[in-house]
């Protein structure tokens, strides 16, 4: 024993260790539950499933009058099923089992409390006196859990009788007064299933039934009939299939509200229901839980999270509760106000792609999804614009009308890295839909290369070679080529594919030109060194005549003569290359095109490299089937 308290012997603690070890056992098969309990087999069809379970709740009130002294109080629950057909329940688990009433009292009796029992004998001594006190640690049962057999006689009358039976403890003549909350966990003859043609939930009639006993707490036994008995009429307990509760239980969302905070991030704020502990949201790939400080759950009708910018643009955010299916973050209170809601729209997006700067200005336009409606109204509704990585948020006053009301335009700085590859373009209004999420491609920029010589007779055949040369540019009235003179669409400047135009310049002109000047649509001026006038014969000769044909969509070989082909040292389609070979002592040049060349109907240029570096182009016609047939 210590000098200053009290002394437990060292076995007396591990006793109390193995016994709380065990309890702990017992606690945990309990709650996994028996097999019996938690599978169900149909006797007519043989089929398994998972059985019904329920967990009552009863709350019970203990007020002892006079009369009442060396009384126990008991509650009593009958439960049968609403069908004859079926079985009674069956008892899972209670709560509480038996409940330890504990005190410590200073006596010299160990018989002090008759059938209580002694917890622990403790000494204490007072070293100054010479004087010691024993005290006795008590422990009593308050509250004791019962299951008595129901009506075995006739099998419609069979049903579950179970409760609790709550006595006073050590030396008081009452039960103590006050509320007990009181479970039951029971197992019911039905499949917890949802299938066409089930109802919705199962059915149990309960009877409850109390009454005052005497107690007889020398021999804890009662020792009289029961007296002041109360008796409920029985009345029909419905019990909702576990796939109803998850769907009545699960996060539903009412309102969203977003704003921009700063840091390429949002602020969202969320109303519904549900959103009990447990709840996580889903953004961009990451789940966030009630650990993440992105994530608040204020109460069970409002939450708020923080997302990147670009993750609210590009994707949907998911609520996953306790209970129930995922819920989208869309914003009903908006989707359901048909006056509230913005028009749908297409987005256009145009840059210049022949000067790409550091920071690079984009034009957006929205035009409706009725090209013959006038431009889309957004109704107040910020939007959320990403280009590759970035996304920038637009207010509303952002855009601006067409004076012609077809479309709204905006205009948002970009980096050029997103600028030099294909790129989507994402215009989204976040939380009302994915038919509010449209994107737009952004091509391989326009690309001028150089100018060289295809054919030196008279006048001279010069080629622009670059990429991106589409119907866009060449029908585009700014398009200017400047040598000797202006030479335009339809008027000296033809269109030989996406990576080839051409001009004819006089032979004697051409040998005073350094330089020639190109122009595509409303894009910068490109100046090009003006090809050799001179140039050395071209070794690889290429017969065009007739050209070649191929079917629109399709991958065939095209086969071209000519002489010295077998010097032909690449074969390309814009920056693509192609497989070939040379035959027939190099009079036959087969080429194996992809369906890049074959994309769209019309007049296609391949780009035929000599080992000597000289070029030449090679057209082929793409045709629907049914022409070339």
């Amino acid at each position: 024993m210590s000098p200053s308290g009290y002394g437990i012997a060292a076995q007396d603690i591990l006793s109390e260790e193995i016994n709380l070890t065990y309890q702990i056992l017992n606690l945990r098969m309990l709650l996994e539950r028996s097999i019996t309990d938690r599978t169900y087999t149909d006797t007519r069809t043989k089929n398994s499933g998972p059985r019904a379970q329920a967990v009552l709740g009863f709350q019970v009130s203990l007020d002892p009058m006079k009369q009442h002294k060396r009384c126990a109080a008991i509650v009593e629950i009958e439960l049968a099923p609403a069908a004859s057909s079926k079985k009674p329940p069956s008892m899972v688990a209670m709560m509480p089992l038996a409940k330890t009433y504990n005190v410590a009292a200073l006596t010299r009796k160990a018989n002090e409390f008759a059938v209580s029992a002694v917890l622990k004998v403790i000494t204490v001594g007072y070293s100054e006196r010479h004087t010691g006190q024993t005290y006795y640690l008590y422990r009593d049962t308050d509250t004791v859990a019962f299951e008595r057999p129901g009506n075995q006689a006739q099998a419609q009358d069979q049903k579950l009788v179970f409760g609790w039976e709550f006595r006073p403890v050590l030396n008081r003549t009452a039960v103590e007064p006050g509320v007990r909350q009181l479970f039951a966990v029971v197992a019911l003859d039905e499949q917890d299933l949802l299938e066409l043609g089930t109802p919705d939930d199962f059915a149990m009639k309960v009877t409850v039934r109390t009454y005052w006993a005497k107690f007889d707490k020398k021999n804890a036994v009662i020792s009289s009939k029961p007296r002041d008995e109360r008796k409920d009429a029985e009345h029909e307990l419905r019990i909702p299939r576990a796939q109803i509760v998850q769907k009545s239980l699960g996060p539903r969302v009412k309102k969203v509200e977003w704003k921009p905070c700063g840091e390429g991030t949002v602020l969202i704020d969320v109303s519904g229901d549900n959103f009990y502990n447990g709840t996580t949201a889903v953004v961009g790939g990451q789940i966030l839980d009630r650990s993440s400080p992105s994530l608040l759950v204020k109460s069970d009708q409002f939450l708020q999270l923080t997302a990147r910018t670009y993750d609210v643009g590009r994707g949907s955010i998911y609520l996953s509760g306790r209970y129930g299916l995922s819920e989208e973050l869309l914003d009903d209170a908006t989707r359901s106000d048909p006056k509230a809601m913005p028009d749908r729209f297409n987005p256009v997006v145009t840059f210049d792609p022949i000067a790409i700067k550091t920071n690079n200005e984009l034009s957006i336009k929205l035009f409706p999804k009725d090209m013959n409606a006038p431009a889309p109204d957004l109704k107040l509704n910020k939007a959320i614009v990403t280009v590759g990585q970035q996304a920038s948020v637009l207010e509303p006053t952002s855009w601006h009308k067409s004076t012609d009301d077809k479309f709204l335009e905006t205009f948002i700085t970009v980096p050029a890295e997103p600028l030099k590859s294909d790129t989507v373009v994402t215009v989204a209004i976040p939380f009302l839909g994915s038919e509010y999420q449209e994107g737009a491609l952004l091509f391989k920029p326009i690309t001028v290369d150089r100018a060289i010589l295809i054919r030196d007779e008279d006048p001279q055949v010069w080629g622009i070679l670059g990429t991106g040369f589409d119907e866009a540019v060449t029908t585009n009235q700014q398009t200017v080529v400047t040598a000797d003179r202006e030479y335009r669409i339809n008027d000296g400047l033809d269109f030989k594919g996406r990576n080839l135009l051409t001009i004819a310049v006089p032979k004697a002109k051409a040998a005073n030109l350094k330089n020639i000047i190109v122009k595509l649509g409303d894009s910068l001026p490109v100046v090009l060194a003006a090809p050799s006038a001179s140039p050395p014969s071209a070794k690889v000769m290429l017969n065009n005549d007739p050209v070649p044909t191929a079917n629109v969509g399709t991958a065939p070989v095209i086969e071209f003569a000519g002489e010295n082909l077998g010097q032909v040292g690449k074969v390309r389609f814009a920056s693509d290359g192609l497989d070939y070979s040379a035959e027939d002592g190099g009079k036959k040049l087969r080429v194996f095109i992809n369906r890049k060349v074959t994309e769209k109907v019309g007049r296609v240029s391949l780009t035929v490299e000599a080992k000597d570096g000289s070029i030449l182009a090679a057209d082929v016609d793409v045709r629907k089937e049914e022409e070339s047939k």
